[in-house]
């Protein structure tokens, strides 16, 4: 129950083991001492600080007969275990905490194994010549000279030695397997960031009984790119293998990203500084992720440290211009890690993005758009793309720092209507949150005949035919028709309509990252968010020519790398126009954050409600449990509604527990992607087992009599 993040450089060395079975390799005083330098833990060095006598007197025994190196143990734990756990942070030992060198170790270990990887880390390095504590100094690389590998001699060396026999027994206190099941196994090789067997990334991993806000926990980076996103797509900048069009992105963006004290921060915080400020701050701290350079880092602290001291935030209600707080968010994602932040300015910076940046209880939260802004469209009213950039302020905030609250508001579906118009009544939820956009800013299986012309012709071909007399074709969305969706007679719906799959899109992905796939999910209607980006391909390219003519094809590189469809590949390859930035604080970043191929890497989710004759349930009279049996994912949820997600595919049993008054329990599962009315076959009994498909959901219902 530790947490174990370590940075250097803008890379991941320790991955986030919280929760997750105890790895093979680590050590005792590993977890003693404390894992996490970020928390004061010395545990990096105290591993190779015990390693150390270890190795210089298992390198004694080698030389009296006795190869300790190359003996294992009942349990079949090697001495090597335990250093090869060792070698990600061997150089840079509790960073940012004290940056201690243990590499010299290496020298010896390398010697005995002959392990490339072992050398590599002397060699990268650049600390291989510093001494070791203690008697040793700079005697390790001496006595680690000689090539005891192989059995026989390197060419100069004068003193060969040669392959010796091993013992029968000996003792070893590397830790392997504690107890993990086969199951467990197979979820924690789900993820494999940095090319080695990673671990299941959840929002949570919720011990049962315990209320799920309770166990509300951010993660960084994992706003628009994790950890083993920004690795790919550094070792791919590094080594030229990105595309033209992606290392152009990123020289662009250093280009333009402040570096070091070089930052204007003397500036008077309005709402419309906002999104060049999110622009620069995100700039910088995106370069310093992909380059390890701590002074882009720096750079973005002094702009968020500013903005601390404003008092405008997110409450101006106008949601594209509360764009840049989006871009500040991210850039304090980026840079969580890097050591440039201490707690108490963490602290600052979360407490101004929930207090100022993104509040409650002001502007549009938590009623959503008033009615002057449901202006009814072929039977839809107030969907404008604004509320939609508002969503995603709220969201990103909410991830960023873990308040359910606000990623409940900015994702949940909380319009318990099935039109698409004006109610009232309704107040305390957000009434246009990011479900509910995929449900209603989407048009399908309308009834209304089209009374507007909308063809659109470039170059001589018809992009856009003309719909007058016909229905309104599924997949296109409010703002196309709020808009106007002719060019020809001055509209500028089909750029609307991209305008508002721009923040849906970004803050999907945000809630992929925690887990939550959006992208597959389904609303109870069975649109889907690529419903509106499909209806958008054919003008993505052309937006609103010939009065306007202003491409969005940059937005299919994100959709592209969760969806993997070819046809959002084919516009990004055959338009030559995948390189134009994004409107506001994406600029090109948005060609960096759609090169991980994220459809290959699909979590699926269990969703539902709770629901009887009579009063509603209070959230507070019953819950609900989730288990998988042998992987050690659990969750807990409250009712009336509920989800689990960032689930992989595979069996997990569901329970819920009697609220007072309840003596019969049934529940209904629909087929995965499906929910609504496909509810028919009920069972008696207090839990399910549901089968979760990879990158899908499943909605079930429990019904208490």
């Amino acid at each position: 129950m530790q947490e174990t993040f370590a940075f250097f450089g803008g890379l991941l060395v320790v991955p986030e083991l919280l929760s997750l079975p105890v790895p093979d390799g680590s050590m005792y005083d590993f977890w003693y001492r404390g894992p996490s330098p970020l928390r004061g833990g010395q545990g990096q060095f105290y591993q190779l600080f015990t390693l150390q006598p270890m190795v210089l007197l298992a390198s004694m025994a080698w030389h009296s007969g006795d190869d300790v190196f190359a003996w294992r143990a009942a349990n079949g734990n090697r001495l090597k275990d335990g250093t090869d756990s060792a070698r990600p942070f061997a150089a840079h030992a509790n960073y940012p905490r004290d940056d201690v060198n243990m590499v010299a170790i290496y020298e010896l270990v390398h010697s005995h194994h002959g392990d490339p990887a072992d050398l590599e880390v002397l060699e990268r390095s650049g600390r291989r010549d510093e001494p070791t504590p203690y008697l040793m100094g700079h005697k390790l690389a001496l006595v680690g000279r000689p090539d005891r590998s192989s059995g026989g001699p390197r060419p100069a060396d004068p003193h060969p030695r040669r392959a010796r026999p091993r013992p029968a027994t000996a003792a070893a206190v590397v830790v392997r397997s504690c107890g993990r099941s086969a199951a467990s196994s197979r979820a924690v090789r789900l993820r494999e960031p940095f090319g080695r067997p990673a671990f299941l990334a959840l929002l949570a991993v919720l011990i049962p009984a315990v209320p799920a806000a309770a166990q509300a926990r951010a993660r960084h980076p994992n706003l628009l790119l994790n950890a083993q996103e920004i690795a790919e797509l550094r070792a791919a900048l590094e080594s030229g293998a990105a595309p033209p069009h992606v290392a152009a992105a990123f020289e662009e963006t250093r280009a333009g990203a402040p570096r070091g004290d070089a930052v204007e921060t003397s500036f008077s915080p309005s709402i419309y500084t906002s999104e060049w400020r999110g622009t620069r701050a995100s700039d910088a701290a995106l370069v310093h992720a992909l380059t390890g350079d701590l002074e882009y880092a720096r750079a973005a602290r002094r702009i968020l440290l500013a903005w601390t001291q404003a008092t405008v935030g997110g409450s101006s209600g106008h949601g594209v211009a509360d764009t840049g707080f989006v871009g500040l968010a991210w850039a304090y994602d980026l840079i969580y890690w890097s050591g440039v932040l201490s707690a108490d300015e963490q602290a600052r910076i979360e407490d101004w993005l929930l207090r100022v940046a993104a509040p409650l209880g002001t502007a549009w939260h938590p009623n959503g758009p008033g009615p002057e802004y449901y202006q009814d469209r072929y039977g839809h009213a107030g969907y404008q793309n604004e509320f939609a950039w508002n969503d995603l302020l709220y969201g990103a905030v909410g991830f960023v720092t873990g308040d359910e609250e606000r990623i409940a508001w900015a994702t949940a579906q909380q319009w318990p209507y099935e039109d698409y118009g004006h109610h009232p009544e309704l107040a305390g939820v957000n009434a246009r949150s990011l479900r509910e956009y995929v449900r209603g800013a989407i048009y399908r299986g309308s009834t209304h005949v089209v009374e507007q012309d909308t063809t659109a012709i470039v170059g001589g071909q018809t992009i856009v035919p003309n719909f007058r007399g016909a229905t309104v074709p599924d997949g296109s969305m409010y703002d196309f028709w709020h808009r106007g969706p002719s060019p020809a007679a001055g509209g500028t719906g089909q750029f609307y309509q991209l305008f508002t799959l721009q923040p849906m899109a970004l803050l999907a992905s945000m809630a992929w990252h925690a887990g939550d796939d959006v992208f597959s999910w389904r609303a109870p209607n069975g649109n889907r968010l690529k419903d509106g980006t499909d209806f958008a391909r054919a003008f993505a390219a052309h937006t609103d020519h010939p009065d306007g003519n202003n491409p969005m094809v940059f937005l299919y590189g994100l959709l592209y790398s969760h969806h993997g469809d070819p046809a959002d590949l084919a516009l990004l390859e055959s338009s030559g126009l995948r390189d134009l930035p994004s409107e506001h604080f994406m600029r090109r970043k948005f060609l960096l954050v759609g090169y991980a191929p994220r459809h290959a890497r699909r979590l699926g989710a269990i969703q539902g409600i709770t629901f009887r004759a009579g009063p509603p349930i209070a959230a507070q009279e019953a819950r609900v449990f989730l288990a998988a049996a042998g992987s050690g994912i659990t969750q807990t949820s409250a009712a009336p509604t509920f989800a689990f997600r960032g689930l992989p595919g595979g069996s997990y049993r569901v329970a819920v527990e009697l609220p007072p008054g309840v003596s019969t329990v049934e529940h209904s599962t629909c087929p995965p992607g499906e929910t609504g009315e496909c509810h028919v076959d009920w069972q008696e009994g207090t839990t399910a087992v549901v089968e979760v498909p990879d990158g899908g959901f499943v909605d079930l219902w429990w019904r208490f009599r």
